[in-house]
């Protein structure tokens, strides 16, 4: 099966997935393969994940994801942001630029300042 990524760009995701996100060893199979058909699915290819995997990682860390459920919902978000940007290292950096943005200490500050209503108060 060609993926387009070397046996150094599988070895990269499956050791950040480790070191990053806690992926247990023996999960590594499952999420190599959910790598690839994420990649086989989408625009956002196996060698772009393995160039960008390791930043969104860190960074998705920050903001709560992590094991195999957290680096799911990260193989679909490449996918996501692939379709708005213009190549897939534009999407990588715009989805390293969000995650760092809902951790920025600036958002939480204002957010902090947002009035939250239930629906029932809108009535």
């Amino acid at each position: 099966m060609a993926t387009g990524a070397s046996s150094e760009d599988m070895a990269k995701i499956a050791i950040s997935s480790m070191q990053q996100f806690g992926i247990k060893e023996e999960d590594i199979g499952r999420a190599l393969d959910m790598a690839v058909a994420a990649g086989q699915a989408g625009s956002f290819e196996l060698a772009y994940m393995a160039s960008w995997l390791p930043q969104q990682m860190a960074a998705a860390k920050q903001a709560g994801l992590s094991s195999i459920e957290g680096f799911e919902r990260l193989l679909i978000a490449n996918q996501q942001a692939r379709v708005t940007a213009g190549t897939s290292d534009e999407a990588g950096n715009n989805l390293v630029n969000l995650l760092g943005k809902i951790t920025a200490k600036e958002t939480n500050e204002r957010f902090k300042n947002i009035e939250y209503k239930s629906v029932e108060d809108q009535t």
